[in-house]
């Protein structure tokens, strides 16, 4: 699913997320912002990965890998040079749901850290909205 332009903010410039389930039954949620700093795409799929888990009747959100976390760049030629241009950046994870949390990594708050090994998705959403706006929907 794509969830780009949903959100604007205080994570400036955030524009959205990305996410699949893989063939395992994991998930793959990607945060994408335009900017260099990559905590705002770490927020969105964070934020993201909490709504799945929500709406599969999971309390909580399972880390299993960091995929990328990276400067989405492009290469451009022009009259004088050539260079590169950068779009944003990108925080992708591997996820799964689970009911119970890991006893000795869970993180109800500050939920960013790397340390976290399971994420409570309601605290994580409530910790991370005030950073999010949502656009309307155009009718």
């Amino acid at each position: 699913n794509d969830g780009l332009g949903l959100f604007t903010g205080t994570a400036t410039h955030a524009y959205g997320y990305r996410d699949k389930q893989l063939e395992s039954g994991d998930w793959l949620v990607s945060g994408l912002t335009k900017e260099k700093a990559n905590r705002n795409g770490k927020l969105l799929a964070v934020y993201r990965a909490s709504e799945i888990a929500q709406n599969r009747g999971k309390k909580y959100v399972k880390v299993k890998n960091l995929v990328s976390d990276q400067i989405l760049r492009d290469l451009y030629i022009g009259h004088a040079k050539a260079g590169t241009i950068q779009f944003g950046s990108q925080y992708s994870i591997i996820v799964d749901f689970v009911d119970s949390p890991d006893v000795a990594d869970n993180c109800v708050t500050d939920v960013l850290r790397e340390t976290c090994k399971t994420i409570e998705a309601s605290s994580a959403m409530q910790e991370i909205a005030q950073f999010l706006k949502f656009k309307k929907a155009k009718k």
